[in-house]
């Protein structure tokens, strides 16, 4: 599957009621796909996806009555890409969960995020595609399309930070620097030109650090 698709053709794709009436007249009346399709004004491919649809709803449903068979009612109403495994309501609590992350210091590599993405999905229980589940890990078509779709996310290289300055910058320990700072001010009585600035640059105490998903600015 490409990684951005681009629409070959400029017709709208078929209303989904008349899909339901060509299904029905091939489940019902035992119509051919092809004269189904002829009948209905449909490609014969169109009529045969919607067919396997509709077989593949009736083997995820054994339990369904059988006045409830009919296409009209086992036809998904909604329309929804292929590759589209979580609603946006949950790629929106997914994505809410990475930002919440990043603020905690522990932004998710974009591995990452594909691992978490197929532990969600088994959580939740959805349809996903075979190589998720033999992998472990979401696709990268899938990553890629979710971080165009949500627009709030982007993958960012985070500054360099050690665990012991990222815990060791608080308000208590801010406070007693200047308190420190100030005492020393008063006891000696630094003039400007003898107060000098100086930092590890050039003597790095982290490594660095991998690209993480990060809220877009």
């Amino acid at each position: 599957m490409v990684r951005t698709y681009q629409r070959k053709r400029d017709k709208p794709p078929p209303d989904l009621a008349t899909l339901q009436r060509a299904v029905a007249s091939i489940v019902k009346d035992g119509s051919s796909i092809r004269a189904a399709a002829e009948n209905f004004g449909l490609k014969k491919s169109t009529v045969n996806d919607a067919l396997r649809r509709y077989r593949a709803e009736l083997d995820a449903q054994p339990d369904i009555l059988e006045t409830d068979k009919s296409p009209a009612k086992v036809l998904p109403s909604e329309r929804r890409g292929f590759w589209q495994v979580f609603t946006r309501e949950q790629e929106k609590q997914l994505t809410e969960y990475l930002k919440a992350a990043l603020l905690m210091n522990h932004g998710l590599t974009g591995l990452s995020t594909r691992k978490l993405a197929y532990e969600f999905a088994v959580k939740l229980n959805v349809k996903m595609p075979l190589t998720w589940t033999e992998k472990g890990r979401a696709g990268l078509d899938w990553f890629s399309s979710f971080m165009k779709r949500g627009n709030e996310l982007s993958i960012r290289s985070p500054e360099n930070t050690s665990q012991a300055r990222a815990s060791g910058f608080n308000a208590p320990v801010v406070s007693k620097f200047y308190d420190n700072l100030a005492e020393v001010y008063s006891r000696h009585k630094f003039p400007p030109s003898k107060i000098w600035n100086c930092d590890e640059t050039g003597i790095p105490t982290v490594l660095d650090p991998p690209k993480v998903v990060a809220r877009r600015l």
